[in-house]
């Protein structure tokens, strides 16, 4: 209900530090903003400002880019800051 009733979203989540595969240990763990982006995509029914807010790489935003764009609603749209 939250997601519908907003305009603007932050993405304000933990990213810790990744303890397993490629990066272990130094690689910020990005599961919680990818799973945060993904039930943005899920819930919304109206265009959405997404602003990531956690502490995360620069590249944190196209990965959000990349999950909104591809499992959008028809007539959905979002600009990531």
């Amino acid at each position: 209900k939250a997601i519908n009733e907003a305009d603007l979203i932050f993405i304000s989540v933990n990213t810790p530090t990744k303890s397993y595969g490629f990066g272990t240990g130094r690689a910020a763990d990005l599961r919680y903003v990818e799973e945060a982006a993904r039930q943005i995509v899920h819930t919304a029914t109206s265009n959405k400002i997404v602003v990531e807010k956690s502490t995360v790489p620069v590249k944190a935003c196209e990965s959000i880019k990349t999950i909104l764009k591809t499992n959008k609603r028809p007539g959905v749209s979002y600009q990531v800051l």
